[in-house]
Order: structure tokens, then C-alpha cells, then sequence
């Protein structure tokens, strides 16, 4: 290098432009698709001086010293805020569809660990210091107001303590949002221990196992190579679990002091904590997730909720105006008046009640937990009987969500609180009602409040005004009268405190069909109690004169569950398991029942197992929980439960939401033949719903498209109307991927029969051959209506699946946001994204495709240069990137996985940028390495790895875009043998 150049070499302006500006912003959607949160980030993430930071290497990690987390994190420069769907349906973007900029973040330098809450009206995440320390922060949205007329401030919660985020995330809502977990380091921990630098003794390493015979060893990074690595290991791990409440944010510790927590979730009836914790000694050859752990559960001393479950029946047991008289807790009446009857929704078109039977399916979300049916398939009232079977004048089987306004003022130095007086039961009570299908509880609330409390004269201003901002005092089951065995209310209650202005300005409703009248009462405490309050409205109305603080959370006692051993003694192999139980979760559809895996072959995928012969397995674990730890199976032990037995490794476990009748899905897989499969089970009944190989990208079924509930809980989507799955897939076919919607319906009466409907596939171009297409693939099985030379996949659905969000990118145009009505076809635009990289506007992109030596069929993405012409300009040097994949069959192999209309984007690490400087670049150029049969992909590597790279080039040369000698390799792992390939090729 010449004397006179200093520092780094800067390259040329074309790659500047490109590497060293915005990235496509990203986005976060809410569990309801209503909000999305928009993160810009910049192409270039990491300055010089952050990647020379003295990282902490040990037990597999590397992380920053003073941040704690893991090495090159990524955090957003900027936070938006946009409105996507509303109750009227989606926000287009020349309306009010906009990005609203966060406040309140000027003095932080990245944002990182975004998190909705389940009810989508709040995000919290990190904020990093200009002195490399995380602050935990929150933004409040106002659901009842379009997202134009509102202001977005984040404040900030904990800002004194140190988040470990290392090893999980750093912090997350818990069940119902009235928790955030969060891991941090103990109070007051002192520096980390220093490095005396003297070795104790010498470091051996042994790879022989317990018999002394020599074995092979994983070769991990940064693993524990000292006693120093220990102590920082240990130092770092700690952590203490800290809860801090929504309503106040008031902090609690669960365990003082910490320790080597690996991770925590909430049992669905959020009373248990499952928890697992690293145990020493450490090894010396493993990262830390196979370091020896030891299961427990944290029982807690009541609900994680500030809205716990009620304890008994008081006003569910007295008797209603239009029910006939209770029968006793063990002999119930029978009732459901014909109201409900008449306003049957699969029958009235604007009905509002479920029909008699089939009410066992959709959406039937309990604030609560999941819900419990009973033999009969009924749900079960989650605080006991009530002398009353059937709905009553309920129209939902289960829990009839409601939403109640309490609205207060002060008059006089005095509160007071408005509220109305039923005409049924002659009761104060507070304005609410019924939330309709497909409605927020705090549009209802508003509803409501506007049908019978205020008149026609008060104006729409004052109504915003008032309604602007609201917070939640409690929202679950409501002791009422209306409540049966099968049905019951769970309403939210929400406080708005307006100022005397528009307190006198609210022009009061006389009397109404349902009312006697409206009045502002004194929320004098003494008042409160003595007058006769519908449901218990008076309970609510104390907590609210309370502050609505949440109570005091603490461990009741901990069980332990299993002591799990280190995987040292594992098989170094693909398919390979830890012997004994292995990865316990919670049960979905179960109140506090825990899932484990056990492998029948003690993990050892070359014993063998014979036809019908069994790998894997899934147990149910009831409490107390203390299994132990055994290399036996534990189909005898009275605490488990056999669910599932499999021929390959158990990979994922999904589950509908709780019903009489719920499905569990559950995936199996065997990396050796590549082949997987999903059974659906339903009680004792099992059945496969797919059985492929899951590198055949032309077959795949999909994914279903999971939701969280009002408790956290992830479930499978059903369409509310048909009942059947919601699956998103990517589409992959020869002429392109072409992602697309399913339903799956499954009969619950017999759960062999299934089949699937397609809703929606992205278009093909009008160039395309439909001759050619698998019309069995398309909607309708019937050739495609409409071209676009466009690549667009579903994102999300809208609350009650009406609308599908889409993205959609072309060549030149980024992605960007589109709902799409998924029985019209109409589509509504809800973002526009600028062209961050107007650069590469011109350059040209193709997918082409070419065979092998052997036949097989290979594909790559082509870039070239801006005006570029092969005939005129001649062969350019060429930038080929790459990365071998292993396949079971050519067919497999040779198949095409990207859209040759995505659009055109690069970054400083992609080899894109080259051509800018005139190179010609092929991108993902395939190159496959097959194994059939017996034979291993290794067995032939280099020989294929040549011929991949000798296809790929002699196609370029044909093209006339390459010549001999001009040929370079580009960002492969295994770049050396890849750069003798091509030296073997050409």
C-alpha cells in the first residue's frame, strides 16, 4: 500500500450510494392487524467502533459486555407508528393511512426487542443509550381513535437495571398483558471476575466416552476453555426474573439473587411458571443450550393477572326477570330463551347468537385461560354452576364478551361517575353492552355509551374528547345474572376521566327502552357499598376509587420437575436426541398440563427400529409434576398420559384453540431420507394429513397461520364462517414462487376426511403458459384470471378474515402493503414505500435456468449491468455466489425457490453491488449436492460441487456475458473448495 494512504480504503461513489443509505423499513404487525409498528434502518449497521468492542466469548456466546447481547445486534434508527385496519375496514394510504413518528426517543441511538401486547393497544422495547446501557420502553395507542389524530410517546419504565439478553429475549408481555417478565441482572452485581492470566493446570481435552473409546466431538466456537470461562459464564447467566405490572409498573423479584435461568413461560391458567435452569458442572465441549438444566415450576399464590378469576357465584345465582326460577347446582334447568332461537347466525343473515350444536369450533376466547367442555361438549362456567343449563338469553356458547364505560368527572371537589339505572332489574349499573362480532371492546364501549347515555344534541367533539384516552380498570367474567353453566359474560372496563367542560356539555338521555334514567353519581365509598349495584359493577367501581393497583405477586412453592444431564454422551449424528425426557412446553388447550418428549431409541437414530417400530414419542405430564429423570419410557408413571408415538424425531406441536373437540397438530421429521410428516390428533385419534419430502419445494403444504388470544396463547387460525384453517404457503413452482392461502377444513366427526380450498395464489405474468400449469394448484382449479409480473404473499389476516394483508414488490417497485377483500378481490393500498436504492434502477434481473452434465435442472438469478448488451459490450468479469445444498433426489434438487419479480435490493454484504462497477454477478446460482438411495451427499462432493459450478459458467459463456479465466467466487462458507471448483471447471 502506498505510504501516503492512511485508514481504510473508501470505495467507489456507484457502492456508496448503494451500501451507505436506508434500508426498506420494517414492520411489525399487531396480534389484531390493526397497527403495525414501522423500524428504518440503515444498510450499513455497524460502525467500526462497535465491531472492535471487547466481545464476551464463552459457552458458545458472544455477546457485548455492558449491552449483553449477542454480537452483531441489530437496532432500528428510527419508530413509527401506522394505522392499517380500522372497524370500518382497512385505512388506505391517501386517506389516513400514514406513519405518525414516536416521540419522546431523541436521546437514544437504537431500538431493538419490539413486543404487542395481546390486546394490540401497546408495544414495549428497548432503547439503547449513548453509554451502551438498554432502557425498557412503552408506547400506548388509543384504539377507540384513528391513528392520524394521535400523538405517540414512548416512556420509559426501567432504566436502572441491567437486561440480560444474551441468552433469551430481554423482556415480553406474560398471558394477558397485566405482566411483563423481564430478565435482569441481580440487583447491585459486582464486576465481572478478572483474568489472572496463570493457569491452574493443564487443559485437556478428552474425546473418548464412558467405555474409553475414542468418539467424535462437535467443533463449536467460543466454547469454555478455562476456568476463567466458567466464572464469566456464571457471572453473565445470572438473572434475576422480574415482573413489572402494566397498571403502575410496580416491579417484583421472584428470585432474588437469580440464577442461570435459561427460559420462563406462563402455564395457560397463568397460576404456574415453567422455568429452566442451567446446572453446573459446565462442559467444556458444549454450548450452553446442552449444558445440564433442571426443569421446575414456580407455583404462584393466585392468577398472573390483574384480573383474576373471580372465587364464587353471588348475583349468577339470583334469579333474572326473564328466567324461570333456578334449579339446584346438581339438578339444573334446561333454558335458552327463543330469542336466542330466532337470531341464529347460520340461519338470520344478521343474527347474533351461535346455532344450538356446532358451537364447539371457532373463536371462543376467555380472558381467563383456555375453556373447558364438558362430557356433553358444552364449555363450562369457569367459577362453578349456577342452577341454570343452556344460554339463557346469551347468544355465545361460552364467554359473550361486553365492554363498560366508566366515565367520571369532578364536581364540586367531589368524583363522580355516570351511570344509568336498568329498567329490568330497577339497578345502578355502568353504560355497556355487547361487543359485536368483528368489533373492538372499546368501539362497543363507545356505542354504547352513545346509545344510552348521551342525546342526538351532544356533539361528536365532545365524544372524542372524552373518549380519547382510556385505561383499563379490569376485564374478565362478571358475576351476572344472566350467566349459566354454558354461557357467561366477560366485559372490560375501561375509565375516562373528562375534564367540567365537557362533562357539562354531554346532553343527557331521558329515559330509554332499557333505562329508567341517566344521572352523575358521588363516588363516596360508603355510597358505593350500600346501594344496589347490577352484577358486580360495585366491585369494579371500588377497584377504580382503589387507584386499580395490581396486587402482590410471590412464589407459593417450587416443584421439581426433572434434573436433565448435560448432552455430552449424545450421538455426534443427524437425528440424533438427548436419551430421557427432552422439551417440555405447556399444553395448549389444558389449564396447567405440561408436554414432554421421550425417544424410544435413547436417542441413537442407527438403531433399528423395524417397519412398525417407533423413534420418538409425546407425553402429557399432570401436576405435581416430578417425573425425574429416566431413561425408561414412563408409559406406566400416573402422572403421564401417552399422546403420540412416531417413526421420525417430533419437530413442532401446534393446537387449534380449546373446544369439545380440539385438534393437535403435530410434525415429525427425519433428516437422513428428508422425510416428514403431520398428523392430526384429536383425543385418542390420530391420523397423517401429510407425508413428503420436505425438500420437495413444489409440494409443500404451507404453514398454518397462528394468533395470539386475549391470554397470549398461540393458536391456529380458523376462518369464523367455515371453520376451516388458515394456512399461508410460499408456492414455490417451475416458473417461479408463487405464494398463495389455503383452508384446510377437517371433519371433527371423522378426521381422516379433509381436504383443502384454495382462497388466494400471487398471479402469474401474461407472458405465461397456462398449458404448462398444475391447475389443481390455482383458485378454483381453474387457469389463473389474473397477470401481474408481481411477487406478492399473504402477511395477515383482519380480525374475522374478511380481508388478507398482502405484500407486494415487483422488479422496480418495493414492497408494500395491500389489503385484499378475500371474496371481492378488492384491494385496498395502505403503504407506499420509496425506492431506496434508485441506483439500481436499470439493472437488469433474470432467473435462467440451464441443466447439469448428469440432466439436472438449475436455476440462478442474473444481474446485469445498467445499458448492458453482450453482442455490442462483449463478456464482462463474472461474480458467481453460492452455497451447496444437500438433496435426496435430483427431482428435488433442480427445483425453483425464488420469483423472478422480487424486487431488486442489495446490501454491502450481497454481491449485487459489482455490478455497478460493470460486473456481471450470478446470484444464488444452484448447486446442489444429491445423494439417492443409500449414497450420501458427501460421498460425491467435490465431483458435483465441479460439475455445479462448470453448468453455471459454461451458461454464461453461452450467453456471451463470461469468458475463460474471468470468473471469481463470492461469500460461500466453503469458499476454498467452491474457488477449486471453479478452478476444476474452468
Amino acid at each position: 500500500m502506498p505510504d501516503q494512504v492512511a485508514g481504510y480504503l473508501r470505495p467507489s461513489d456507484e457502492v456508496v450510494g448503494v451500501v451507505d443509505g436506508e434500508s426498506l423499513p420494517s414492520t411489525v404487525v399487531d396480534p389484531s392487524a390493526r397497527w403495525c409498528i414501522v423500524l428504518g434502518y440503515r444498510q450499513i449497521r455497524f460502525s467500526v467502533e462497535e465491531l472492535a468492542v471487547g466481545w464476551v466469548r464463552t459457552a458458545g456466546l458472544s455477546f457485548h459486555p455492558l449491552l449483553r447481547v449477542p454480537e452483531r445486534s441489530v437496532f432500528a434508527e428510527s419508530i413509527s407508528i401506522r394505522q392499517v385496519f380500522e372497524d370500518n375496514g382497512p385505512v388506505a394510504v391517501e386517506h389516513e393511512g400514514r406513519d405518525i413518528v414516536v416521540q419522546g426517543l431523541d436521546k437514544y441511538v437504537g431500538f431493538r426487542y419490539f413486543n404487542w401486547h395481546p390486546a394490540g393497544d401497546r408495544f414495549i422495547f428497548s432503547a439503547k443509550t449513548k453509554q451502551d446501557t438498554l432502557e425498557l420502553m412503552m408506547v400506548e395507542l388509543d384504539p377507540s381513535r384513528p391513528g392520524s389524530q394521535q400523538t405517540f410517546v414512548a416512556k420509559s419504565i426501567v432504566n436502572d437495571r441491567t437486561f440480560n439478553a444474551f441468552i433469551t429475549r430481554p423482556f415480553s408481555f406474560i398471558g394477558d398483558g397485566s405482566y411483563i417478565v423481564s430478565y435482569v441482572a441481580p440487583q447491585n452485581q459486582g464486576p465481572p471476575p478478572a483474568d489472572e492470566n496463570v493457569p491452574t493446570g493443564p487443559n485437556i481435552k478428552d474425546n473418548t466416552d464412558c467405555e474409553g473409546k475414542k468418539k467424535p466431538k462437535p467443533t463449536y466456537t467460543h466454547l469454555i476453555s478455562s476456568k476463567h470461562d466458567e466464572e464469566l459464564y456464571e457471572y453473565y447467566s445470572t438473572t434475576e426474573v422480574m415482573l413489572i405490572s402494566v397498571d403502575g409498573f410496580k416491579r417484583t423479584v421472584l428470585n432474588p439473587g437469580g440464577g442461570m435461568i435459561r427460559s420462563v413461560s406462563l402455564s395457560p391458567n397463568k397460576e404456574r411458571l415453567l422455568v429452566s435452569v442451567t446446572r453446573k458442572p459446565f462442559s467444556w465441549s458444549l454450548k450452553h443450550g446442552q449444558f445440564a438444566e433442571r426443569i421446575e415450576v414456580w407455583n404462584l399464590d393466585g392468577q398472573l393477572s390483574l384480573h383474576p378469576l373471580p372465587n364464587k357465584h353471588v348475583k349468577s345465582l339470583t334469579e333474572h326477570p326473564v328466567y324461570p326460577p333456578r334449579g339446584s347446582l346438581d339438578s339444573p334447568l334446561e333454558f335458552t330463551h327463543d330469542r336466542v332461537f330466532d337470531n341464529d347466525r347460520t340461519k338470520k343473515p344478521n343474527g347474533w347468537a351461535d346455532p344450538p350444536k356446532g358451537f364447539s369450533a371457532i373463536h371462543k376466547v376467555s380472558f381467563h385461560g383456555p375453556i373447558i367442555f364438558g362430557d356433553d361438549g358444552r364449555p363450562r362456567n369457569p367459577v362453578g354452576k349456577t342452577g341454570i343449563t343452556g344460554r339463557g338469553v346469551l347468544g355465545k356458547w361460552g364467554p359473550n364478551h361486553a365492554g363498560d364505560a366508566m366515565v367520571t368527572r369532578k364536581k364540586d371537589g367531589k368524583n363522580q361517575v355516570l351511570a344509568i339505572r336498568r329498567k329490568d332489574t330497577g339497578e345502578w349499573a355502568l353504560p355497556g353492552g355487547m361487543v359485536d362480532d368483528g368489533e373492538t371492546a372499546f368501539h362497543a364501549i363507545k356505542r354504547e355509551f352513545i346509545e344510552e347515555v348521551v342525546s342526538t344534541s351532544t356533539h361528536e367533539d365532545v365524544l372524542d374528547r372524552i373518549f380519547s384516552r382510556g385505561r383499563l380498570i379490569y376485564k374478565g367474567y362478571v358475576d351476572d345474572p344472566r350467566n349459566t353453566d354454558n354461557a357467561w359474560i366477560e366485559s372490560t372496563f375501561v375509565h375516562f376521566q373528562c375534564d367540567d367542560v365537557d362533562a357539562d356539555l354531554l346532553a343527557l338521555s331521558p329515559a330509554t327502552d332499557e333505562t329508567i334514567g341517566v344521572g352523575w353519581i358521588d363516588l363516596d365509598e360508603d355510597f358505593v357499598r350500600l346501594e344496589n349495584w347490577y352484577a358486580n359493577h360495585q366491585a369494579f367501581l371500588l377497584k377504580l376509587m382503589a387507584g386499580g393497583s395490581s396486587r402482590n405477586v410471590s412464589i407459593s412453592n417450587i416443584t421439581t420437575v426433572a434434573d436433565i444431564p448435560d448432552t455430552e454422551d449424545m450421538v455426534i449424528s443427524f437425528d440424533a436426541k438427548p436419551a430421557g425426557p427432552r422439551s417440555f412446553c405447556w399444553h395448549g388447550q389444558k389449564p396447567d398440563t405440561l408436554l414432554f418428549r421421550f425417544a424410544l431409541d435413547k436417542g441413537d437414530p442407527s438403531v433399528k427400529i423395524g417397519k412398525d417400530g417407533f423413534r420418538d414419542s409425546l407425553y402429557e405430564l399432570r401436576a405435581p409434576y416430578n417425573i425425574g429423570f429416566t431413561l425408561e419410557e414412563p408409559i406406566d408413571n400416573p402422572l403421564t398420559k401417552l399422546v403420540l408415538r412416531t417413526q421420525y424425531r417430533l419437530f413442532s406441536i401446534s393446537f387449534s384453540r380449546p373446544a369439545a373437540r380440539p385438534l393437535i397438530f403435530v410434525s415429525e421429521i427425519w433428516r437422513k431420507t428428508r422425510r416428514t410428516r403431520v398428523w392430526v390428533i384429536q383425543g385418542d385419534k390420530q391420523h397423517i394429513l401429510t407425508d413428503r419430502a420436505y425438500d420437495d419445494a413444489y409440494s409443500s403444504p404451507g404453514v398454518m397461520y397462528k394468533t395470539l388470544d386475549e391470554n397470549g396463547l398461540r393458536y391456529c387460525e380458523r376462518d369464523p364462517i367455515t371453520g376451516g384453517f388458515e394456512i399461508f404457503g410460499e408456492g414455490a413452482s417451475p416458473i417461479g414462487s408463487r405464494p398463495f392461502y389455503d383452508r384446510l377444513f377437517i371433519d371433527e366427526d371423522d378426521i381422516s376426511k379433509f381436504h383443502r380450498e384454495r382462497i388466494y395464489r400471487c398471479p402469474c405474468s401474461q407472458d405465461t403458459d397456462i398449458a404448462s400449469l398444475d391447475l389443481s394448484m390455482e383458485v378454483g382449479g381453474i387457469p389463473p384470471t389474473e397477470f401481474r409480473e408481481t411477487y406478492e404473499y399473504p402477511v395477515a389476516l383482519s380480525p374475522g378474515a374478511k380481508w388478507m394483508l398482502l405484500s407486494r414488490e415487483s422488479k422496480v417497485e418495493p414492497p408494500d402493503l395491500f389489503w385484499r377483500n378475500v371474496e371481492t378481490g378488492r384491494e385496498i393500498r395502505t403503504t407506499h414505500t420509496e425506492h431506496p436504492q434508485k441506483s439500481l434502477l436499470g439493472v437488469q434481473k433474470k432467473l435462467i435456468r440451464y441443466t447439469r452434465s448428469d440432466g439436472l435442472q438449475l436455476s440462478a438469478d442474473l444481474y446485469l449491468p445498467k445499458g448492458y448488451d453482450p453482442e455490442r459490450d462483449g463478456p464482462r468479469p463474472c461474480l458467481l455466489w453460492a452455497y451447496p445444498r444437500e438433496f435426496k433426489t435430483k427431482s428435488s434438487a433442480g427445483q425453483v425457490k425464488t420469483s423472478p419479480y422480487q424486487f431488486l435490493m442489495t446490501s454491502w454484504s450481497r454481491p449485487v453491488p459489482w455490478v455497478l462497477k460493470g460486473w456481471v454477478v450470478l446470484d444464488k446460482f444452484a448447486t446442489p449436492i444429491v445423494g439417492e438411495g443409500d449414497e450420501e451427499p458427501n460421498d460425491t462432493f467435490i465431483e458435483q460441487l465441479t460439475e455445479d459450478s462448470r453448468a453455471a459458467i459454461e451458461e454464461l459463456i453461452r450467453r456471451g456475458v463470461g469468458k475463460k479465466g474471468r470468473f471469481c467466487c463470492w461469500r460461500s462458507q466453503l469458499r476454498g473448495i467452491h474457488d477449486c471448483s471453479l478452478t476444476c471447471a474452468y
